[in-house]
């Protein structure tokens, strides 16, 4: 579980009150979440922080929506789909917008560790590739988890 620590201390009430990018930024820290899930220009949805993050931190510990053998048939992928709970599908339909189910696992699916299936992690999935990433991902007790790595 990630727990978001909140830093911000603001001395003069009104100005809290006002402040509705602190007052987003103390809820999300209220309920322990580090980041929100917002348009990027140019890329589409990205994960995007709403406090301070620090070095060694988890951002996120995602278990997959679903896993599907490597490589998955057409229809292996819609059966999943089809099995999705309400909640699950929704973020299902947030990552496959604009494509066939196929081709948003060919997207999105990332390989588990130790077997031939891959895992659709919804949040991790907006995560963009870096060249000089600030971050690492590491596999655990059935859950990837990303970490702060500078």
């Amino acid at each position: 579980m990630c727990v978001c620590v909140c830093v911000f201390v603001f001395v003069c009430l009104s100005l809290l009150t006002s402040s509705l990018t602190f007052l987003r930024h103390l809820f999300t820290c209220i309920i322990g979440l580090m980041f929100t899930i917002q348009p990027v220009d140019g890329k589409g949805l990205g994960m995007i922080a709403c406090c301070d993050i620090q070095k060694g931190q988890c951002i996120v510990d995602e278990a997959p929506l679903f896993a599907v053998p490597r490589p998955c048939k057409p229809a292996d992928v819609d059966a999943k789909v089809e099995s999705l709970s309400p909640a699950d599908r929704m973020l299902w339909d947030r990552l496959s917008r604009g494509t066939t189910n196929q081709n948003a696992v060919e997207k999105f699916a990332m390989g588990l560790a130790g077997s031939n299936l891959s895992g659709v992690f919804p949040n991790i999935s907006l995560l963009n590739h870096s060249c000089a990433p600030n971050a690492d991902l590491g596999f655990g007790g059935g859950t990837l988890e990303v970490h702060t790595s500078s």
